[in-house]
């Protein structure tokens, strides 16, 4: 393999797993929104939930990261 094929492929490899995470993330939301639903949240419950949730997600994330 070439530089240029490795590259490519890395790059094509490191969008394709973004992309997982983000349909991850989506399907993670999708559960967070049902589960409020069947719990009959109103509106400012459902928004402070979520903000809660995804606070929660940025700070593991950071922390994985060590940063």
């Amino acid at each position: 393999m070439t530089h240029t094929e490795v590259n490519t492929e890395l790059v094509q490899m490191l969008s394709d797993a973004r992309l997982s995470a983000r349909l991850q993330l989506l399907e993670m939301l999708e559960a967070k929104l049902d589960r409020l639903k069947a719990n009959n949240a109103d509106a400012d419950q459902i928004i402070t939930t979520l903000k809660t949730w995804a606070s929660t997600r940025q700070i593991t994330i950071i922390k994985g990261r060590n940063i």
